[in-house]
Order: C-alpha cells, then structure tokens, then sequence
C-alpha cells in the first residue's frame, strides 16, 4: 500500500469500531467496511480484538484514515467493539482488551514520549457527536497508564 508520509505524532487517538460483541473478526470487518468508503484498507494504525491480539493495520510513520484534521500529526487505535446488538454504545471491551491497550499506548509513548492520549470524540470538531467513541472511561484509562519518562 502506498500511504502519505505522517512526520509529527501530537496524538495518540482512541477508538472504537462501534461493533456488537457478536463481531469477532475486527480485521475483517473493518477492512470490508473501509473499502466501502473508499479507504485502501483499514484506517486505523492498530486494531485491538477482543482476545486482546495488536493487529499493526498501517505502518506509525504513515498516515491514517481515522480522524479528519487531525491524520497528519495522529496515530489511532482501535478497540473492536464498543455496541451492543442493537448498536448502543456500551464498554464491552474484555480485560485482555483494556490491558493490550494500556500496553499498547506505554509501547507507543517509547516512540513518541510528548503524544496526548485522546479519545476520538474528545477532539474539538466531535466533542458535539451524540455517540461517545471510545466507549470507555478515558480517564481511568489515562490514570491507569505508566509514561515511560515517569519510571
């Protein structure tokens, strides 16, 4: 795949897929779901399932597709999940799932220490969205997570 060059990474951006627990092939389906819309494949950089496997979707010094404005200075990853069946937001992520982030977000910070962890819908232009993404506690997230320069 041949992705635009990213050279700056000011955030660390958190998502969900908005999918029911009955979805378990998160690579699969978002790939699906991205040529739809015409992306040339997933458009996030990492993809967490719900057995807690990293799925490295595009390479970190590329940009992604997940984020209007803020693409070129931002990596995101996403949880699968986020919905219930009948597609309401709710925290279904499982443990293996929250922990593979936190991890995943500590590995990241190595690279790029001054990155903000972020929440898509707690960026200005989508603070206004009725759906919250992530569904989960960013700031339990953000109190639970180690930055490598505190150690």
């Amino acid at each position: 795949m041949n992705y635009r060059a990213r050279t700056k990474t000011t955030y660390l951006i958190v998502h969900d897929s908005h999918t029911p627990p009955s979805v378990v092939d998160g690579e699969t389906y978002l790939r699906h779901k991205g040529r739809q819309i015409g992306l040339l494949d997933i458009g996030y950089h990492i993809l967490i399932d719900r057995d807690g496997k990293v799925l490295i979707c595009r390479p970190g010094d590329t940009m992604g597709s997940h984020t209007p404005g803020y693409n070129d200075e931002s990596l995101g990853v996403c949880l699968l999940g986020g919905a219930n069946e009948e597609g309401e937001p709710e925290d279904n992520f499982t443990q293996v799932q929250k922990d593979a982030l936190k991890w995943t977000i500590e590995w990241l910070w190595r690279k790029w220490p001054e990155a903000k962890v972020v929440g898509h819908t707690e960026l200005a232009r989508y603070r206004k969205r009725k759906l919250r993404c992530p569904s989960l506690d960013m700031g339990a997230l953000r109190a639970s997570l180690t930055h490598p320069t505190a150690a």
